[in-house]
């Protein structure tokens, strides 16, 4: 009976031992600081203001070592903005992106940021510059800017084999339990 449970004690163990382990998901986040008023700004010769945000790519759980190699973004600009663009930054380029205006008087803009060269990022960078004109005396009116995550594409390092330290564990359980059940002392009641 005592040797029953020493096995339902072992496949017990056996059994509540995960069968995998999962990283935590993978995000990446769009961020556009300048909602602090943290952009630069330039007055144009029309009176207009041009503004100039930075676009930063914030990237979470990054495991894998994930290195974003495009990345295409969509921002609502509010009726006050009456031009935009999004221009490069290091490694990532853009051709500007392209305007489209809504029927509601905001407009969309679309810009895709492709990355020419091998320098890592790490997981909080800036992607590129999101340039804006907006309207001379435009207080009341609605400038604000809407960011949307579109499309990424990018290159991560393989799977290590995250079984590697569960198998090191059930080894390790094996050995355990025949040094156990062979070192164990078997003894024998003798009549005298």
């Amino acid at each position: 009976m005592k040797k029953f449970f020493s096995y339902l004690l072992v496949m017990g163990a056996f059994l509540c031992m995960p069968f995998m382990v999962k990283a935590a998901d993978y995000k990446e986040t769009i961020n556009v600081p300048g909602n602090a008023g943290d952009f630069t700004t330039t007055t144009l010769s029309s009176g207009d203001e041009q503004r100039t945000y930075k676009i930063m790519i914030i990237l979470e759980n990054n495991t894998e070592n994930h290195k974003v190699t495009q990345k295409t973004i969509k921002f609502t600009l509010g009726k006050a903005i009456t031009e935009a663009k999004c221009s490069d930054f290091g490694e990532y380029v853009t051709d500007g992106g392209t305007v489209t205006k809504n029927s509601d008087g905001t407009s969309t803009l679309t810009c895709t940021f492709d990355k020419n060269g091998s320098t890592d990022t790490g997981n909080n960078f800036q992607i590129g510059s999101l340039v804006v004109t907006v309207k001379k005396d435009s207080a009341d009116e609605d400038c604000s800017i809407g960011v949307e995550n579109g499309n990424s594409t990018g290159t991560k390092n393989p799977e290590t084999g995250a079984s590697l330290p569960l198998t090191i564990v059930a080894i390790g359980l094996a050995v355990g339990t025949g040094v156990y059940f062979g070192t164990k002392k078997r003894t024998k009641l003798y009549k005298i």
